[in-house]
C-alpha cells in the first residue's frame, strides 16, 4: 500500500511542475525609486530624464552682457549637475564662464539660479544638465534665447522700477506703457521694492506698480544663487521669499508669461 501512496506523490509533484511551465511568473522588472535611472537592470523600465522648458526664464542682457538665468521648482528634476554658457560669440573677459565656477548645483526641488557673464549681443545661453553621478551620465543640452530689449512702444515687453522708485531708462529695463505710466504713477512715482530679512529669508516686496502687472518676476541671489519665482498681481505688485543674508544682492527681472523672449534686464536690490 505504501508503494501505490509514493507512486500517486511523484505523480501529483510532476503534475503540478507542469503546471508551472505552463504559468510562468512575471520576472522582477526595473523600478523608478532612484529616477531618472530606475531600479534594477532593466532599461525599459527606467524613467528618462527629463527638462521642463516651460520653467526656465532668462533675463535680458545688463550693459555689460550679463544674463539672468533661473530654473523654476520642477524644472530639472533629478539633475545633479549643470553648466551654461553662451551658445555663439566669446566669453566675457572674466576666467569664469558661469559665476562661481564652470558649473552649479540643481536643488532637490528641480530649480536654480545662475549668473552668466556673456557679450553683448549673445543670441542663446546653452545649458547642459547632467543626470546621475556616473562616469557616463544622461545628459539635456537647452538652448535659452536671451531676451533682447524691444522699443519702448512694445507692449509685450515687461518693466520693472528700480529699487529707488525713480524710472531710469538706463538701466536697461523696458519702458512701461505710457498710460500705464501716467495714469498710475501717481505722485510718488512708479512703485519700488522693499527688502527685509526674517532668519535667513529675504521677504521681497514690490509695491504697486513696480512691474507690469501680471508678469513672472524672478529673484536670483547673486551670492548664493538661491531662486525664487512669482506672479506680479493686477496692479503689478508682488511678493516673493528667497534665502539671503545681510549683505547679498539680489537680482529681479521679469518676464511676460505669453512670450518668454520679452523680459527686462536685471535690477539690483541689496539685503539689509
Amino acid at each position: 500500500m505504501s508503494r501505490w501512496i509514493i507512486i500517486l506523490a511523484l505523480a501529483a509533484s510532476v503534475a503540478g511542475l507542469g503546471c508551472l511551465e505552463s504559468n510562468p511568473q512575471p520576472s522582477p522588472v526595473g523600478t523608478d525609486d532612484t529616477a531618472p535611472g530606475g531600479g534594477g537592470d532593466d532599461g525599459a523600465h527606467k524613467l528618462s530624464p527629463t527638462v521642463d522648458e516651460d520653467l526656465l526664464l532668462a533675463s535680458a542682457a545688463s550693459s555689460d552682457g550679463t544674463v539672468v538665468l533661473t530654473g523654476m521648482n520642477g524644472c530639472a528634476m533629478d539633475a545633479d549637475f549643470a553648466e551654461a554658457a553662451p551658445a555663439d560669440g566669446e566669453p566675457s573677459a572674466d576666467e569664469d564662464v558661469v559665476s562661481g565656477g564652470g558649473g552649479f548645483a540643481v536643488d532637490e526641488d528641480g530649480g536654480f539660479g545662475v549668473v552668466v557673464p556673456t557679450v553683448v549681443g549673445t543670441d542663446e545661453i546653452a545649458v547642459t544638465f547632467y543626470f546621475g553621478d556616473d562616469f557616463d551620465p544622461p545628459v539635456i543640452v537647452v538652448h535659452v534665447p536671451v531676451p533682447v530689449l524691444s522699443e519702448e512702444d512694445d507692449k509685450r515687453t515687461p518693466w520693472f522700477a528700480n529699487a529707488s522708485a525713480e524710472y531710469d531708462p538706463d538701466n536697461g529695463a523696458g519702458a512701461p506703457p505710457e498710460e500705464v505710466w501716467d495714469g498710475f504713477a501717481g505722485e510718488d512715482g512708479l512703485g519700488g521694492v522693499e527688502v527685509t530679512l526674517d532668519a535667513g529669508v529675504a521677504l521681497v516686496t514690490g509695491l504697486e506698480w513696480t512691474t507690469t502687472p501680471l508678469s513672472i518676476v524672478a529673484v536670483v541671489n547673486q551670492e548664493t544663487f538661491a531662486q525664487a519665482a512669482t506672479d506680479a498681481d493686477t496692479t503689478g505688485g508682488f511678493f516673493v521669499e528667497v534665502p539671503a543674508s545681510s549683505g547679498d544682492t539680489l537680482l529681479l527681472f521679469a518676464v511676460n508669461p505669453s512670450d518668454k523672449e520679452k523680459a527686462t534686464a536685471p535690477t539690483e536690490v541689496d539685503v539689509p
